[in-house]
């Protein structure tokens, strides 16, 4: 989803995604965390979900895999080697590379979760003169940080994507599904909608 253009935007949006104030707007999701430690990978977290618009919630505990801000990307016209918390996807060739800055928080489900999986958000941004604006999730070639960081251009243009790879854990889980998965694709959806929204109310 296009959030808007420049630093500005980035900034924003980059900051709504780490420190998941877009997704604890939302009135059925609230993610916890240990407020007295930076985030990390493996760092501990517990999701909080409604169900439906009943009394009842569930809370589960998760572990973050990967954690970054602001760093730089290449995605190459070719595939490079998928990031290590990603499935295999078809990947869309493009003839000219594409780079820019992304900001990503993707956490794993843990036992005693009701399903089995991960969910992956990410902030990124694409220069103007990018042929190709979908990034999927196992595309990236990280680049080193000692290359410094570049600058966000006027012109270039941010989107936020998330996604979800999940299934259910035990039985329980499994006969849950059909009724969990109308709420991961609000989920989606919702934080699609508050990210736009409260990035464009800034810009």
């Amino acid at each position: 989803m296009l959030l808007g253009r420049g630093s500005q935007a980035y900034e924003k949006a980059s900051h709504l995604l780490l420190s998941f104030q877009a997704v604890n707007t939302l009135p059925n999701v609230q993610i916890v965390t240990q407020q007295s430690s930076p985030l990390t990978p493996n760092s501990s977290m517990l999701t909080l979900t409604q169900f439906y618009n009943t009394p009842l919630w569930s809370l589960n505990p998760c572990r973050i895999v990967s954690f970054v801000r602001s760093n730089r990307f290449i995605r190459p016209g070719t595939p490079a080697d998928p990031i290590k918390h990603t499935t295999n996807q078809s990947i869309p060739k493009s003839g000219v590379p594409t780079r820019g800055m992304y900001s990503e928080v993707v956490f794993a489900t843990l036992e005693g979760h009701l399903i089995a999986g991960e969910e992956a958000m990410r902030v990124y941004t694409v220069r103007k003169s990018a042929d190709s604006t979908q990034f999927p999730f196992n595309i990236i070639s990280r680049v080193s940080t000692s290359l410094g960081i570049p600058r966000v251009g006027s012109r270039d243009k941010v989107y936020f994507e998330v996604a979800s790879y999940s299934k259910g854990s035990g039985l329980l889980g499994r006969m849950c599904m059909p009724l969990i998965r109308p709420l991961q694709r609000r989920f989606l959806t919702d934080c699609c909608n508050v990210m736009c929204s409260a990035v464009k109310s800034t810009l």
